[in-house]
């Protein structure tokens, strides 16, 4: 499974404050995996899939 993610920090003009843009993708290339396959009396033997492909913003005020 591959991950992403790109990040930007863009200096404010007032008391060396900063602001963090990002982009993350999860499973880039949205290849289906398991976490376990079921097996064992925890979990009642249901398999877990992984998180299908996933696009992330966000934003973090560095004061």
């Amino acid at each position: 499974v591959y991950n992403m993610s790109l990040t930007h920090v863009i200096p404010l003009p007032w008391d060396n404050q900063k602001l963090l843009l990002g982009f993350d993708v999860v499973n880039l290339l949205d290849q289906e995996y398991f976490i376990n396959r079921g097996e064992g009396n925890i979990g009642l033997g249901v398999s877990h899939a992984g998180m299908p492909r996933s696009f992330f913003f966000r934003g973090q005020w560095f004061f």
